[in-house]
């Protein structure tokens, strides 16, 4: 989504250097003003808003399908049927696929060595 702002950002800005030394019998240095790079916020700003839009219609499609789905259980359920959540459980493990799970890590318990009852023997003291 970035890359295609910033793709779009790029070939506005060439873009507009092509206007500009079209227009000038030589070529020179292109200058842009805070009103063109304003405009070029606003368009990559545009196309944000748009990738937002674009999702967050999605998440509601999404969530009106697994409403429905909850409605026919419930309706199942209240004829004394036995519901099949197959449907229903691909639809909330596609949801959380979305986003990968953070890694859980398990705790490392220390390991101790183990405890004798038996007496251990002491070294021989040496004496030189």
């Amino acid at each position: 989504m970035d890359k295609a702002i910033g793709i779009t950002a790029i070939v506005l800005l060439g873009a507009i250097v092509y206007a500009f030394r079209r227009q000038t019998a030589t070529p020179q240095p292109v200058t842009l003003t805070e009103e063109t790079i304003t405009q070029i916020k606003e368009i990559a700003m545009s196309a944000t808003q748009d990738a937002v839009d674009a999702i967050a219609a999605q998440l509601t499609r999404a969530k009106d399908e697994i409403s429905s789905e909850i409605t026919k259980l419930e309706e199942q359920v209240a004829q004394g049927q036995a519901p099949d959540l197959t449907a229903l459980k691909a639809a909330a493990q596609a949801l959380d696929d979305v986003v990968p799970d953070a890694p859980v890590e398990q705790p490392v318990e220390p390991v101790e060595p183990p405890v004798s009852d038996e007496p251990v023997d002491a070294p021989a003291e040496t004496t030189e």
